[in-house]
């Protein structure tokens, strides 16, 4: 068991996605002792709570960051993008506005510089395809989301292959984490809390009881939902008391 410290107590059920953002950065770190690398722009692609973590995470970690995603441009995953310091922009589909109809590729060919890391949060397999043309020479393109069907696209597969290797580009997957992975997470969560008050509480938009989950209804989550086994009135009073908290992380 990891213990989470007090000041996060309201908040301890986002360890568990934090610890995949950032078990996914120590492999990145670990892969990219290959060269010389520098990172300076994160492209986050998704706006749900593991892409928003990504996000926010990539901002402490002093990234310029741009987030990819279909909310609305003004949703509370939009806001929460901005709120946290990052760019946001709207994907295209046949409904969006001319404006706002543009592909993965030529979104990132606009902002004009390169893309040094792209963390695909969405599951949708054809934009991992499309992120590892879009990503930069020498660049990490990591695949967090997981696809949820048998979707076939037809690929550029030759030009894929020549950017992968002649611009020494890295793919890589990653789920779950270790323990040390946890205790950079709630080491990371109280970064966030310090550096954006409040801000990881308007992640949680739906609280529910044990009771209402049989009734609930996924259209109706706007963005995280959290069920509340016990009352949050009785938190505290069930916390027990131990001795300092001793974490060892890379950060």
């Amino acid at each position: 068991m990891v213990p989470v410290p007090l000041e996060l107590l309201e908040l301890g059920m986002l360890v568990e996605p934090q610890s995949i953002v950032e078990k996914v950065w120590d492999q990145v770190l670990r892969i990219q002792q290959r060269l010389i690398w520098e990172p300076k722009t994160a492209l986050i692609l998704g706006s749900g709570p593991l892409g928003l973590l990504a996000a926010i995470t990539c901002r402490i970690l002093n990234l310029d960051v741009y987030v990819w995603s279909m909310s609305p441009e003004g949703s509370i995953q939009a806001q929460l993008v901005r709120d946290c310091g990052a760019q946001y922009q709207q994907s295209g589909s046949s409904e969006s506005s001319q404006q706002n109809n543009l592909t993965l590729s030529a979104y990132a060919e606009k902002l004009g510089r390169p893309i040094d890391m792209i963390l695909e949060c969405t599951g949708y397999s054809p934009l991992a395809f499309e992120a590892m043309s879009a990503l930069a020479p020498n660049g990490v393109l990591a695949l967090l989301g997981v696809t949820p069907s048998d979707k076939k696209v037809e690929i550029h597969s030759d030009a894929i292959n020549q950017s992968m290797v002649l611009e020494n580009k890295c793919v890589i997957g990653s789920v779950n984490a270790a323990r040390k992975d946890f205790e950079t997470a709630i080491y990371r969560l109280m970064q966030m809390e310090e550096k954006h008050k409040g801000w990881l509480q308007r992640l949680i938009t739906n609280r529910i009881t044990l009771e209402q989950v049989p009734k609930l209804e996924f259209k109706d989550i706007s963005l995280k939902a959290v069920v509340d086994v016990i009352p949050q009135a009785q938190w505290r009073s069930l916390v027990k008391k131990t001795e300092e908290i001793a974490y060892s992380f890379s950060v």
